[in-house]
């Protein structure tokens, strides 16, 4: 008897901070529409690159199978048949087309982002309340290889600013696997610092180029879905690549040591509502 085909498992959306970072995504892809609907132009690389992105992270969050993922990938934002590479010109009729699935782009972000939102909120009402609502004055550092500025900014936040620096590595272990003691020191804090240093050195065909660990970025992941981006300050060292899930978020840039930068961290301490005299 002929054996039946294995059906393959339904896709699975991402967990994490891999669903964190495409969320945030999602977010600066409906917030870039109005400059966008001025366009009126899906020819451009900017839309071109906004239109992938924008896709690629709505099948992340969603699968590939889900509404929003098909329903954005059938607009079209230009008539049948025009070639971005040449071709037929832009018309009337294609500004047109644009501005009738832009509106629906719009509209299918908000819904996906309204219904993330509605689900993260309803967990939001288990006992385990999120670390932004925690008082205190525990900051979590998050820090890859670059040990003499752990140091000073540990020596910042303490003596400066008045606040308790939480490093996982210097905490105890009590017994836990790494991923609990992370999760557990983390929740305690209702603010963190990730410092993004030039740690792993990548070599592609184009060149090379260095970049943060891969556990810091996870990290920071974890952190924009606890506390929210306003909560996170990046501190970025010169020579570091900037993972592109990250472009356009703010951050402090710092040349050699983060005590250059001391008067922008204190502003954004301030501005978060925590002590910094």
């Amino acid at each position: 008897m002929a054996r039946g085909r294995r059906e393959e498992p339904p896709e699975q959306p991402a967990t994490g901070a891999l669903r964190t970072l495409h969320l945030e995504r999602l977010r600066e892809s409906l917030a870039a529409i109005p400059r966008l609907k001025q366009m009126r132009d899906s020819r451009p690389t900017e839309f071109q690159t906004w239109e992938s992105r924008t896709l690629q992270s709505l099948g992340v969050v969603f699968t590939r199978d889900h509404g929003y993922y098909t329903e954005f990938g059938g607009l079209m934002f230009c008539l049948p048949g025009l070639s971005l590479g040449g071709g037929p010109s832009w018309g009337a009729e294609d500004a047109e087309v644009f501005d009738r699935d832009i509106e629906r782009a719009e509209a299918i972000l908000k819904d996906a982002l309204e219904e993330v939102d509605a689900l993260d909120g309803a967990g939001d009402k288990s006992p385990d309340q999120p670390a932004s609502s925690k008082k205190g004055n525990d900051v979590f550092i998050v820090h890859g290889h670059d040990e003499p500025n752990l140091y000073r900014l540990r020596d910042l936040v303490e003596k400066r600013f008045r606040l308790h620096p939480v490093i996982l590595k210097w905490e105890a272990g009590l017994g836990r696997a790494l991923i609990q003691k992370f999760e557990e020191e983390a929740s305690q804090c209702g603010y963190a610092f990730v410092l993004l240093t030039p740690d792993d050195q990548i070599a592609t065909p184009d060149g090379q180029y260095t970049q943060a660990r891969p556990n810091v970025i996870f990290e920071l992941g974890w952190f924009y879905g606890r506390l929210r981006r306003d909560r996170v300050l990046i501190l970025l060292k010169k020579g570091t690549k900037l993972h592109s899930d990250l472009d356009g978020i703010s951050r402090i840039e710092f040349s050699d040591s983060v005590e250059e930068k001391v008067i922008d961290i204190e502003r954004e301490l301030t501005a978060a509502g925590l002590r910094s005299e």
